[in-house]
């Protein structure tokens, strides 16, 4: 088989790990990018389909992640949700979002094989403020 579609792009194929890097990498990017009203909402709108959907996935029967990383991501997901939220009503700073995004990407990024540090997430102030080991 080759890696090319009917079309002529090239395919390629991901992990879903690869898949939910790219999408925090994706959305980041987004954030970063969005300069008018209109592409700040679709960008924070975004962001928050994304962690809606790891929210769901991190609390469905099926989620086999350890117990604490569990709960430490919940905690993030809870955060840039609300974080989110605000930042439509207001003028929040759309980089605290990008920055926990890129965290989870370049995690996602690690070798499953090799047990990585962990990594400190300090969150800014805010309802869900507080600091989260994922390991």
């Amino acid at each position: 088989m080759n890696n090319y579609s009917a079309y002529g792009a090239k395919v390629t194929t991901q992990t879903p790990r690869e898949q939910e890097a790219t999408a925090f990498r994706l959305a980041s990017r987004r954030l970063r990018e969005a300069i008018s009203r209109p592409e700040r909402n679709r960008a924070l709108n975004i962001n928050h389909e994304m962690w809606s959907i790891l929210f769901r996935e991190l609390n469905s029967a099926a989620c086999s992640l350890p117990e604490i990383l569990k709960q430490d991501c919940i905690h993030l997901a809870l955060w840039s949700l609300d974080y989110s939220n605000r930042a439509v009503l207001s003028d929040l700073p759309l980089a605290p979002l990008a920055e926990i995004n890129d965290t989870m990407a370049e995690g996602l990024d690690s070798n499953e094989r090799t047990v990585a540090p962990p990594v400190v997430v300090a969150m800014p102030a805010g309802r869900f403020a507080a600091t989260v080991i994922c390991a």
